[in-house]
């Protein structure tokens, strides 16, 4: 990346305490240990230099949909985010500028893990310059997906320092890196090719490791993976403020008139609640914006308000010739065959597995889309030309491509399912439910269920009804007893349902060792693997630390029934889900309730035995108060704690006629 003598006119004076604070006496102190020569010190410090001014200069430019994907320099556009912990409705930092602050200060690793579109990327680039800005440490920036079987963390590191002429052998950088002083910056783990992932998580499980005296913040969207780096503190990004959505807007167009029209129509709008969504997800603001700019009406279905912004993309006008000329696509395709084509190549980036592609790859795609529509005539690579300038929905990064969200992907592959797969619909969506890394389609699965609720109730809703039907005819002897000694129908309901969706452990007599040593989540996983049955770390566990004047730790096992809850609970679903309305009489008090339990066990499962000391001791009410309040943390603001999968809906779910079934009447005369 070529960088321009103004450019280095001002990214020189930043960088230069980093070097003169950290770098030179760091390599010293290095080179006085290991009795390196002195002239190698010189090529150390002119590599790392060079390091940060590259990346100084990449990481304050970001792309944006909103400028059809024109490089802004991030400080543009950059709205204050705040985190908070994932096992706490507690606001840890609110506007974070820097990593000078508590939350990060304190904490070696940190994990920042939240939907599509709420700022992860962007957060990284912000603090990776805060760090050279204050002068913190020395920051490192590594893009996940890049990594691979053949390409590890260290590749990556030492291709990044070594400069042109000057080449540093892996052993020196590890011996650099064990001093400290580095802070990591791991972006993008949902990134990492399929293929490559269990090797990549190992690879970044090793190498944190081996250089614990650094800092580590790893970003991605929920992945099941996560759960094997235990040592981290998690955190989820704030959603949005209505206040700091209208600031974003009003950056679009420097708080011009189209900015503050959109701001007012907000504003008086009746319906505001059904945009909550937008305004609370900084890409979906700016997508906003963009859909209001072409159409000046606000769509409140997320699945049309994407809708809206492929249309502005493709209708395009060119504004600096009077806002009459169209972009002529290469490919001449009309729209609604560009978009079929799209669907297709979308559906199979999705299948592949991967985000960033090499041009053969594209035209190896979009070939084999082309092969099954073979009544539309077109060129590969005019189609590509067309999605890279003319409908910018691929972002070219050297010789590398990439959507310019993955959202986009996501949101043109669902309709895929619906449309062009509809012989085999229920097959894709029954592989999807049976994936093991079933995070990956989240966010396909939210549009999917707006765009075909038929569909997604024949197999999903379906799913998750047999499965609580089974649980009820597998604990009948313990649901009779719990009737007859006073248990409601509902409240039973609600605890069935959580243990349909997780095995929940709980750990009130922790050994001071553990407690000390500060790596509870291994201690009590060893403990549940020599007492429980079958017990084994797998996809989607959880640990997190809580204390109020007596530690508890909990372990949660995650079904993929779990992760379905979570996206009917924001889809707010009425085909299952029912709220559980608890009194003030089911509210308790946790201190009390953790200190009466046995100290002879070192562990409880919370479930519906009689004979569990959890079940014998507390009314029934009060535990489900503590399963809602203390274990259901939701990254969102707007989450329902008390919302549970009902035991007769769930019936009548499955006397209904499967969806081939259900059609209109008809006779052709």
């Amino acid at each position: 990346m070529k960088i321009t003598p103004d450019e280095l006119a001002i990214i020189i004076p930043i960088i230069t305490p980093v070097i003169d604070t950290w770098v030179k006496p760091k390599l010293e102190e290095l080179r006085k240990k290991h009795k390196f020569e002195k002239n190698f010190n010189q090529f150390a410090t002119e590599n790392l230099t060079e390091y940060l001014r590259r990346s100084y200069k990449k990481q304050q430019t970001m792309n944006t949909i909103v400028f059809k994907n024109q490089q802004k320099r991030i400080e543009q556009l950059y709205i204050p985010l705040s985190v908070k912990s994932s096992t706490s409705d507690e606001i840890i930092e609110k506007n974070i500028q820097t990593l000078n602050n508590p939350t990060f200060r304190s904490n070696n690793y940190t994990l920042i893990v939240d939907n599509a579109g709420m700022g992860k990327s962007t957060l990284m680039k912000w603090l990776f310059l805060s760090v050279i800005k204050e002068n913190l440490a020395i920051p490192l920036f590594i893009e996940l997906r890049k990594l691979g079987s053949s390409y590890t963390i260290l590749d990556y590191i030492t291709e990044e320092l070594n400069g042109i002429n000057n080449t540093l052998e892996k052993d020196y950088i590890c011996h650099l890196l064990d001093i400290g002083n580095f802070i990591f910056f791991f972006d993008g783990f949902d990134e990492i090719n399929r293929v490559s992932k269990e090797f990549v998580t190992n690879d970044l499980q090793n190498f944190i490791s081996k250089c614990s005296n650094n800092k580590f913040i790893i970003s991605s969207r929920e992945e099941a993976a996560l759960s094997s780096f235990g040592q981290f503190s998690k955190y989820s990004i704030m959603p949005l403020s209505k206040k700091d959505a209208f600031r974003l807007i009003k950056k679009y167009d420097n708080n011009s008139s189209l900015s503050q029209e959109l701001i007012h129509k907000l504003n008086n709008e009746k319906n505001l609640r059904l945009l909550s969504e937008f305004l609370t997800n900084p890409l979906l603001v700016s997508l906003l914006y963009m859909a209001y700019e072409y159409k000046r009406d606000i769509p409140y279905k997320k699945h049309i308000f994407y809708r809206q912004v492929y249309h502005a993309l493709y209708d395009e006008h060119d504004l600096s010739k009077g806002g009459h000329f169209i972009h002529e696509k290469k490919s001449q395709l009309d729209i609604e065959d560009f978009q079929l084509i799209l669907r297709g190549f979308a559906f199979l980036c999705v299948v592949n597995g991967d985000n960033y592609y090499e041009k053969d790859d594209l035209v190896r795609i979009i070939n084999q889309v082309k092969s099954v529509n073979k009544e539309i005539e077109f060129k590969a690579n005019d189609f590509i030309e067309d999605i890279t300038k003319n409908v910018p929905l691929l972002i070219r990064d050297g010789i590398e491509y990439r959507w310019v969200h993955k959202s986009f992907q996501e949101y043109f592959a669902a309709h895929y399912i619906k449309i062009d797969a509809a012989t085999k619909k229920t097959e894709i969506l029954t592989g999807i439910l049976n994936n093991s890394k079933e995070f990956t389609y989240y966010n396909l699965l939210d549009f999917y269920y707006d765009i075909d609720i038929k569909g997604f109730k024949f197999v999903f809703h379906k799913f998750l009804a047999e499965n609580l039907i089974n649980l009820y005819e597998e604990h009948s002897k313990e649901i009779m007893e719990l009737y007859e000694s006073g248990v409601s129908e509902t409240s039973l309901n609600f605890r069935l349902s959580h243990m349909q969706l997780r095995s929940t452990y709980m750990f009130c007599n922790i050994p001071d060792r553990a407690l000390k040593k500060g790596d509870l989540f291994h201690y009590c996983h060893n403990v549940l693997m020599s007492e429980v049955e079958g017990f084994k770390l797998k996809s989607g566990t959880l640990g997190y630390h809580f204390s109020e004047s007596i530690d508890c730790y909990i372990i949660m096992q995650n079904s993929l029934d779990s992760n379905l809850l979570n996206l009917l609970v924001q889809k707010q679903d009425k085909v299952l889900l029912s709220t559980y309305e608890f009194t003030q009489n089911d509210e308790i008090n946790t201190q009390s309730f953790l200190s009466e339990l046995p100290q002879s066990k070192r562990f409880f499962l919370l479930d519906i035995n009689p004979t569990n000391p959890i079940v014998d001791l507390y009314e029934f009410n009060k535990i489900n108060y503590f399963i809602s309040q203390k274990l259901l943390f939701s990254p969102r603001d707007d989450s329902n704690h008390n919302a549970y999968i009902d035991i007769n809906k769930c019936k009548m779910l499955m006397k209904e006629k499967e969806e081939s079934d259900l059609i209109l009447e008809f006779k052709i005369k």
